[in-house]
């Protein structure tokens, strides 16, 4: 567009260009801004030019949040930060709509080249163990590299692409000073070379665990747990479990009181003596397994259902006593889902009525169902009463597909349209009412 404005001197003004934009330069930018920046952070300074000196503004054509323009001076605007960010939720930002504009005129201007913001993840999360207190029985005399415990260390930190997740390092940081016990490999604690004697006084060791978190970008964290390590002497014979640690997936369909699991602990010593108790001692949530105290066999005490357990995976803590000393164990119970729902159809039946030369393809009506399993996919199928007329879609549409009339009557058709989730299926019926158009007859009005 080309303004003329009368001069002084008898001469024409033109407006020789449009605004342009300097930056970002052609082709765009990229820049980076920390996810804790605080607001009114600049992240970039747009510049624009006019070849007539008028003032350029940047006029932005979608939404530019969490950022906004601020204008600096003639030509320049800041592009600053006007909420929080996060890594962890977004990392990137593109805007391709800003224009360099007429201060007075925001429709005469030219598009900027695509900004790019990349938001880089700052050292925001302490390292955590769970547990964060772990008590664990162990006996003296242990080979080396025995495991004794396996560490869990967690970080909430996301890194960027392709750096480690979690804790990098977990070290020993007190508890066993003086000629080492125990030493951590592979995120287990293991013993070492150093014998351990009760005799001599090796009766507890209470271990302090620090964690240092993966992130390379800021100063480290740490986070640290307690480790206390009871040792039994082997001389007495104590309760064993064939393994410190057990896993079993469940089925939601499993029946209440059935046996789940046996822990089967034995013990050296001589009845009564060697006669062990079982007992269920934590991660039970809401009472769902039950232990027969004389024999360790576990059973489900209550009903499963996977859909909405507020726990779907448990780690049942058991210890078995001969009365004198005692061995623990963990269950990690998962429960599996089972599709043990009926699709629901709401309504079951339904009275549609079309004209019959309603078009070929037209729907003409929908079949809404659910089913409560999770993942579960609903397949629908006409089994009778269509008579070739109609066929239904893989999202439950009736449409027509051949020609409806009749000869010179009306047609109704009984659709029985099965659904199934490939175990349970349900019955919708439909019934169809073909009608002819209204039209009008030409007559002569009697004189």
């Amino acid at each position: 567009m080309v303004f003329k404005v009368k001069s002084g001197i008898g001469k024409t003004a033109v407006n020789a260009g449009r605004p342009k934009c300097v930056k970002p330069v052609s082709g765009g930018e990229t820049v980076t801004v920390l996810e804790n920046a605080t607001l009114n952070h600049i992240v970039f300074m747009y510049e624009g030019y006019d070849g007539d000196n008028h003032k350029v503004v940047f006029t932005p054509r979608e939404t530019i949040s969490p950022f906004f323009l601020d204008g600096k001076n003639i030509n320049e605007e800041y592009f600053k930060l006007n909420d929080s960010l996060d890594f962890e939720t977004k990392n990137q930002f593109i805007f391709t709509n800003i224009y360099a504009t007429h201060v007075a005129r925001s429709n005469i201007g030219s598009l900027c080249p695509r900004l790019t913001v990349n938001v880089l993840p700052v050292n925001e999360f302490t390292p955590v163990f769970n547990p964060s207190v772990l008590v664990v029985n162990v006996p003296e005399g242990l080979p080396e590299n025995t495991t004794v415990a396996i560490l869990n260390c967690t970080d909430a930190d996301k890194e960027p692409a392709g750096s480690p997740e979690g804790c990098s390092q977990i070290i020993i940081q007190s508890g066993d000073n003086v000629h080492p016990r125990f030493k951590i490999t592979n995120k287990q604690i293991v013993t070492t070379k150093n014998a351990i004697n009760f005799d001599t006084g090796d009766v507890t060791f209470t271990l302090i665990v620090v964690g240092i978190d993966s992130s390379t970008l800021d100063p480290q964290k740490t986070g640290s747990m307690a480790i206390i390590i009871n040792i039994d002497p082997v001389n007495v014979p104590m309760p064993s479990f064939q393994d410190l640690s057990y896993s079993i997936s469940l089925p939601e369909s499993t029946p209440v009181f059935k046996e789940v699991f046996d822990v089967n602990a034995t013990d050296r010593n001589k009845r009564p003596q060697g006669d062990l108790a079982y007992k269920i001692t934590d991660g039970n949530e809401a009472e769902t397994f039950m232990i027969c105290q004389t024999t360790g066999k576990m059973f489900l005490k209550r009903p499963l259902d996977f859909e909405s357990d507020a726990s779907l995976v448990y780690y049942v803590t058991l210890t078995a006593t001969d009365g004198r000393l005692t061995s623990t164990a963990v269950v990690n119970v998962t429960i599996t889902d089972v599709n043990d729902n009926v699709p629901i159809c709401t309504p079951t039946y339904q009275d549609v009525t079309i004209y019959e030369k309603t078009s070929i393809g037209k729907t003409i009506t929908s079949i809404n169902c659910t089913d409560e399993d999770a993942g579960s996919v609903l397949i629908y199928r006409i089994t009778s009463g269509d008579c070739d007329r109609f066929q239904i879609t893989p999202s439950g549409e009736i449409i027509v597909t051949n020609v409806l009339s009749h000869g010179n009557t009306a047609s109704t058709f009984h659709l029985k349209i099965q659904i199934s989730d490939g175990f349970f299926g349900s019955i919708v019926w439909v019934s169809v009412n073909t009608i002819k158009p209204i039209c009008c007859e030409t007559f002569k009005i009697p004189d």
